[in-house]
């Protein structure tokens, strides 16, 4: 999977790529990962930084997965925290889900 997103790094010609690695979130078709553990991951990599998107999985994810609808969960209650939890200012710089 790393090998596959630094060729959409590429492709996209994004200035970043985090690849997470850990134990609670390992890929299946059957895991689900927690929202809490994917919100902490977010939280960590975006203190301090700014960032117009986040690239995740649509509603549905790939084949079925649930993980990859549960990434998609978890990122869009995260933006929506952050939202809810942003001043007038800060609000304007939270990116919409699409």
């Amino acid at each position: 999977r790393k090998a596959e997103l630094l060729r959409v790094k590429e492709m996209l010609a994004l200035d970043a790529l985090v690849v997470v690695d850990t134990e609670d979130l390992r890929d299946g078709m059957t895991t689900e990962w927690p929202s809490e553990t994917i919100g902490a991951v977010l939280d960590a990599y975006s203190e301090g930084v700014a960032f117009d998107y986040i690239i995740t999985f649509d509603k549905k994810g790939v084949s079925g997965h649930v993980n990859h609808t549960a990434t998609y969960e978890g990122t869009k209650a995260w933006l929506a925290n952050k939202r809810a939890n942003a001043s007038v200012d800060d609000e304007q710089k939270i990116p919409e889900v699409c």
